[in-house]
């Protein structure tokens, strides 16, 4: 029996519970940006540079969910390498 096997499935364990989180979180996200855009454009006192800033912090949000997203895969992906590397 391997030693680190107990270490391996905490590993996919976590690597599971965070892609299970970041999907509700984007859904969650997703959601409010569709309020969001109903909401902007219902209002027909909103100018449009407020609008427009409104979407670029939406955009910088949706960009900034990618990046983490993709750093924490490359992280699990490094640590899986690390304790597969022993085989």
């Amino acid at each position: 029996m391997d030693a680190l096997n107990p270490v391996k499935q905490w590993i996919s364990m976590q690597k599971n519970f965070f892609d299970n989180a970041y999907e509700a979180a984007c859904r969650l996200q997703d959601q409010a940006i569709e309020m969001n855009d109903s909401l902007c454009k219902s209002m027909p006192f909103m100018s449009d540079p407020g609008k427009k800033m409104i979407d670029d912090a939406v955009a910088m949000g949706q960009k900034a969910r990618d990046s983490y997203k993709k750093a924490l895969d490359d992280g699990f992906t490094s640590l899986e390498a690390l304790f597969n590397a022993g085989k």
